[in-house]
């Protein structure tokens, strides 16, 4: 069985990259299938107001939720036909301290991961395509926390959340980054500099030196998408070609959403980039 101490490290992993992405949530939980016969699970909360705490129970409905295996998103809880029961929208408002008006349910192998706000309609659909994401990278993330729960001395070398956070990216060959329009700076995330075959004291670097790096085919499609994603904030997917320093050529897959200032101009992009390059080779 995975040690509280390793989900909590998850916990906080996880929390972290949301609060980066801006996506507005009042608390975060991670609910593990301990035992699905008995839908007995460990939840893990943490608020952003301040507050952690974890708790185990008996609750069938979160293991049917996960059973369904589906993102299941109640943009408006006092108002959801499928509804919730008054016990837990009371229960969720005195322990936590918050009015849950949308909810937000990802299933992943080894549990959900839910998101709550205090506002109606709080998630977009990009937020919740992020989310599932997260999901993705939490599963990794459990699962490595399983594992070093047996051999707890390994995994004191994956305790703080940004080693650990590396070490799910480079699992799933994924990587992050962050434009600053303003300036054009880039940082990226260890796994992405790998990706593009830098060196991680290269970050943060410039967009015209990751442009360099774009495919000469390539480049013109990106640096296009790039600015009408800024421009009008719709989220672009993309697949493009990089050529790495040493003549090596990748296949990736990227994803990325705005980031707006209260009146509503694009300051920030952000987004994932990953390498398919296997996958690619194994289709030709």
């Amino acid at each position: 069985m995975v040690q509280a101490s390793n989900l909590e490290t998850v916990l906080h992993t996880i929390y972290d990259q949301l609060q980066r992405s801006y996506i507005r949530f009042a608390s975060l939980s991670i609910h593990h299938i301990i035992n699905e016969n008995t839908s007995q699970i460990t939840s893990y909360r943490i608020v952003t107001t301040g507050g952690f705490w974890t708790n185990t129970s008996i609750n069938k409905g979160t293991v049917a939720d996960w059973k369904n295996g589906t993102t299941l998103y109640r943009p408006d809880t006092e108002n959801d036909p499928q509804g919730l029961p008054e016990d837990y929208l009371r229960q969720a408002y005195q322990i936590q301290g918050i009015h849950v008006r949308s909810m937000l349910n990802v299933p992943f192998k080894q549990g959900v991961l839910v998101l709550r706000s205090e506002q109606v309609a709080a998630f977009s659909p990009e937020d919740i395509h992020f989310i599932e994401q997260i999901s993705e990278t939490l599963s990794l993330g459990v699962s490595r926390a399983e594992d070093f729960s047996k051999q707890e001395a390994q995994f004191q070398a994956l305790q703080q959340s940004e080693d650990f956070l590396n070490q799910a990216q480079s699992i799933a060959h994924v990587g992050n980054w962050t434009l600053d329009i303003k300036t054009g700076r880039v940082s990226l995330s260890n796994e992405l500099c790998r990706i593009y075959g830098l060196d991680p004291s290269e970050t943060p670097t410039t967009f015209d030196r990751i442009m360099e790096l774009i495919h000469p085919d390539d480049r013109k499609f990106v640096a296009e998408n790039t600015r009408r994603f800024a421009e009008t904030g719709l989220t672009e997917n993309n697949e493009f070609r990089v050529i790495r320093p040493n003549g090596g050529i990748a296949n990736l897959y990227g994803q990325a959403k705005t980031v707006t200032n209260s009146e509503g101009q694009a300051i920030t992009l952000i987004g994932t980039v990953q390498d398919i390059t296997e996958r690619k080779q194994m289709e030709a």
